[in-house]
């Protein structure tokens, strides 16, 4: 998920302001798609949020130049375990960010 965010980015020269997830949904800019079906989480959910160069959310088009993909480690004892890595998801333990 992560490098099509980064493909989309690259061809839009912004990230998507907000992604589905589930069955059906997939990342396209209405031209290219970049992720044909958006996999589902294998246990919980993801939360996906864009942001702006300030690192705040709510973004819209161009604005969006940062994200944060967050989702439920399986393994409560994961050492890469991260509560609260996305403040509007407390539950969600893993955040994966652009680079």
């Amino acid at each position: 998920i992560a490098s099509a965010l980064e493909q989309f980015y690259g061809g839009n020269n912004n990230y998507v302001a907000t992604m589905t997830f589930g069955v059906g949904s997939s990342l396209t800019d209405g031209t290219v798609t970049y992720l044909a079906e958006i996999p589902q989480a294998p246990t919980g959910s993801y939360s996906y949020e864009a942001r702006d160069l300030s690192d705040s959310s709510g973004c819209t088009g161009s604005d969006c130049q940062r994200f944060v993909l967050a989702t439920d480690l399986e393994n409560d004892n994961d050492s890469d375990r991260d509560l609260g890595c996305l403040t509007s998801e407390p539950a969600l333990d893993f955040c994966v960010t652009n680079p």
